[in-house]
């Protein structure tokens, strides 16, 4: 009974972060559903950290193709 409580507020703090994750995602021209990867335990905040540091931005080659 007592882990639900923790388990709500966890949530609520992913969500917070998840929200302007998709953000950024989606003005990265990635798909904001790779936010989602946020909600896998220790590894998930690693993983968008890397994806969106290492991997090139598709709407940044957008603007490079058009110069």
């Amino acid at each position: 009974m007592l882990f639900f409580p923790e388990f709500m507020q966890a949530m609520i703090v992913a969500l917070m972060i998840a929200v302007p994750t998709c953000a950024i995602y989606q003005r990265a021209g990635f798909n904001p559903m790779w936010a989602a990867m946020l909600f896998i335990p220790v590894f998930g905040v690693f993983f968008v950290v890397f994806h969106l540091g290492w991997f090139p931005w598709p709407n940044q080659q957008n603007k490079q193709a058009g110069e």
